[in-house]
């Protein structure tokens, strides 16, 4: 688990990027998919549970690979790690050997606790009742909200601030191991090998979920267009504020991209 043994300065300027790192979201418009369900009728309802149940079974087998592999990987190297710690008769190899164990242990822990939802989203969506209009609106704001855990797991687990425990676990027990025991072939093993396996846990997360969610955000109800960035200082409300002090209003049109198409939504 050990990442890399890298100075101070790197550490920290690598940490600093970490934690402003933007997150997802946009600044001048949002679109509330969950907000005009009750307003659709049955065959768009039907339509949208038909396209995340593509969208789940198209992403399936690519999140499972990886969630089960990833399991696979960190239980194989934690139990080598301990194994080795528990063999090993001296201080300068039982010490490393038991800090990979504890890191490995710890990388396993989280991939259970935190699951990845879109390896089992699909059957469970698939189970959800459709046999009534009220069923399938209930079936449609249950997808939804699955798609959208699937992609902030996603962004989480493969995002800038997944490094920070690796930076963490690096930046202490790294310069601790190499300082202590002056071993360059365990310090190579442990940190080098750790920053090969744990960075390929976080670039190899698959992204399906959030490219879906992004998609789904704008189709689902695309003429509800919500503002964003308005007076709330003040309380005035961006859509009513012209009328309010009594300005003209300018005639506004969008095009958001809807499930089969395009919607043209004109606002005057």
């Amino acid at each position: 688990m050990l990442v890399s043994c890298v100075g101070v300065r790197t550490l920290l300027a690598a940490l600093g990027l970490s934690l402003l790192a933007p997150l997802a979201s946009s600044t001048a418009a949002a679109q509330d998919p969950y907000g005009c369900i009750d307003r659709l009728s049955d065959a768009e309802v039907r339509a949208r549970n038909e396209w995340l149940q593509e969208r789940f079974d198209l992403a399936k087998r690519r999140a499972r690979w990886w969630w089960y592999g990833q399991i696979a990987l960190w239980t194989g190297i934690a139990v080598a790690q301990t194994v080795l710690a528990v063999r090993a008769e001296e201080v300068p190899d039982r010490f490393p050997n038991t800090v990979g164990a504890v890191g490995a242990w710890l990388t396993w822990l989280q991939l259970l606790v935190v699951p990845h939802t879109p390896a089992y989203a699909p059957q469970r969506f698939r189970r959800a009742p459709s046999s009534t209009p009220e069923e399938r609106r209930a079936r449609l704001r249950y997808g939804l909200r699955l798609l959208e855990k699937g992609a902030k797991r996603q962004a989480l687990v493969g995002g800038p601030r997944a490094q920070l425990v690796p930076l963490l676990w690096t930046g202490f027990w790294g310069p601790y191991i190499s300082l202590r025991f002056r071993d360059a072939w365990t310090s190579a093993r442990l940190i080098g090998g750790g920053i090969v396996v744990s960075e390929f846990r976080i670039l190899s997360t698959p992204r399906q979920a959030i490219r879906d969610w992004e998609a789904i955000a704008a189709m689902n109800c695309g003429a509800d267009y919500v503002p964003r960035g308005g007076n709330e200082e003040s309380g005035v409300d961006d859509r009513e504020a012209p009328a309010t002090r009594g300005e003209a209003m300018s005639t506004q049109a969008r095009l958001f991209p809807t499930l089969g198409g395009f919607a043209l939504h004109v606002s005057f």
